[in-house]
């Protein structure tokens, strides 16, 4: 996998706790994120893989934590269009095409209702981008 990185934006919860922040989030490099592509026989390919997620709080720390694995499932059709559910606390959609004969890019987004320890609402948005490399699979 060559990316997947973006950010987390916070709304303000209206409180001092949650006041709208936001964090960097990118693959994890202590862990292996890995996408398997399998032929479906009708000219596509389903996917499935998990992704090792972190983010790093900017200046204005955000409330939600999103760290960890996610564990995505999807397809590519004929024409090299991809389309990923991946699931963490939430659903994270991403959509993507087959780019130079060796990758696929794409967008993916995510957003994440929660409440905060004085029962203040707020939202976590992530937005970003991923390209995924092939590998061939050892023998």
């Amino acid at each position: 996998m060559a990316s997947w990185s973006g950010t987390i934006t916070e709304s303000d919860a209206g409180d001092f706790e949650c006041v709208g922040g936001t964090a960097s989030y990118s693959l994890d490099p202590s862990q292996t994120s890995q996408m398997s592509l399998t032929s479906d026989d009708n000219g596509g390919c389903s996917v499935s893989g998990t992704l090792h997620l972190v983010q790093t709080d900017g200046n204005l720390p955000i409330c939600g934590q999103l760290s960890g694995p996610w564990t995505c499932t999807g397809d590519v059709d004929a024409a090299g269009n991809m389309t990923l559910d991946c699931e963490c606390e939430t659903t994270m959609t991403a959509t993507g095409s087959f780019i130079l004969r060796s990758a696929y890019s794409g967008t993916w987004d995510f957003s994440l209702d929660q409440i905060d320890g004085d029962d203040d609402s707020y939202t976590d948005t992530g937005t970003g981008n991923f390209q995924l490399n092939f590998v061939s699979a050892p023998p």
